[in-house]
């Protein structure tokens, strides 16, 4: 009899269940703002562990999107259901405008937070371009990231040792960023996925001590798919989310395209004289060669041209 009432109650849990995930996918095949209705659910599914994000896998239209003229972010908010330890994702594009990074990327963080920053967010040679454009006034209002931008260990009253400890670098491998387009690395980022499981750690069932168990990843936005799914693996859950205005679409676009041309031709120029170096030391190396056999000939009494050299 109690095996029975057991079934029942799962049966109503299920129904109920998939009865609010049609009512939101109604919704949102309406255009209906399902913002307020998807908080309320994850408020309150919190305190039984579950989130509504939960099985998700993460897309970049997820992380940002085109909604009319504007360029749409979410923040994230992760959990683990039995672990203690909470991060947060902000997603930190290349350019915005400059009150979405006052107000979402330069912030004291790392008062209250581990905070964990990609290094592959400012490439000088993505951003030289529209650096110049911004300067002039061309885009006024928008500003492309620079980690200079943080609050300093002086704006938090941090010792060094202690502001250093709390905001630390999420590395890319260096020959990536000089030497590949930005494009390349959005299709393919492998490292991600290793450099979270690593910040996080392998005994990811333990609670964590006390300085890693909240968190903040500052990421471009093509990386934060792959690091969410990562940590859902590991058991984490996205349990809340905001949105935030990158900026206008349409100026956003101009100022990626820009760079990316300028982009390209710096590392054209750059892997020319790479390759135009290997070319000149293979030559002289060849050269080398041959004055030496020459001496050697010459040294056992032959003509080296007889000998064909």
């Amino acid at each position: 009899m109690l095996l029975l009432y057991i079934y029942i109650y799962i049966y109503i849990y299920i129904f109920f269940f998939l009865l609010l995930l049609f009512v939101v996918f109604f919704l949102s095949a309406f255009n209906f703002n399902c913002d307020f209705f998807f908080l309320f659910v994850v408020g309150t599914t919190k305190g039984a562990g579950m989130s509504i994000f939960g099985k998700k896998t993460w897309r970049l239209q997820d992380i940002i999107r085109t909604d009319g003229a504007q360029d749409i972010v979410s923040i994230l908010k992760i959990t683990h259901p039995f672990r203690r330890q909470r991060i947060v994702v902000v997603p930190a594009p290349r350019f915005a405008q400059e009150s979405y990074y006052n107000d979402w990327v330069y912030q004291p963080y790392a008062k209250e937070h581990r905070m964990y920053v990609s290094n592959d967010i400012f490439n000088p040679t993505y951003v030289y371009l529209a650096r110049i454009l911004i300067r002039r006034g061309i885009f006024p209002g928008y500003a492309y990231f620079h980690p200079m931008g943080f609050p300093d260990c002086i704006d938090l009253n941090l010792t060094r040792r202690e502001f250093i400890a709390r905001e630390q670098p999420l590395k890319t491998p260096m020959p990536l960023i000089l030497l590949t387009p930005n494009m390349f690395r959005y299709k393919r980022h492998p490292w991600i996925s290793r450099r979270v499981i690593n910040i996080v750690g392998e005994q990811y069932v333990t609670h964590p001590r006390e300085e890693h168990q909240s968190m903040l990843f500052v990421l471009p936005p093509e990386y934060i798919p792959d690091a969410v799914n990562t940590l859902q693996s590991l058991g984490f859950q996205v349990t809340d989310h905001t949105t935030a205005v990158a900026g206008e679409a349409k100026t956003l676009k101009k100022l990626h395209h820009w760079s990316d041309i300028a982009q390209l031709v710096v590392l054209g120029y750059l892997w020319f004289m790479v390759v135009l170096f290997f070319l000149n030391e293979s030559q002289r190396m060849q050269r080398m060669f041959h004055e030496y056999k020459r001496e050697m000939v010459e040294k056992a009494g032959k003509d080296p041209d007889e000998m064909g050299l």
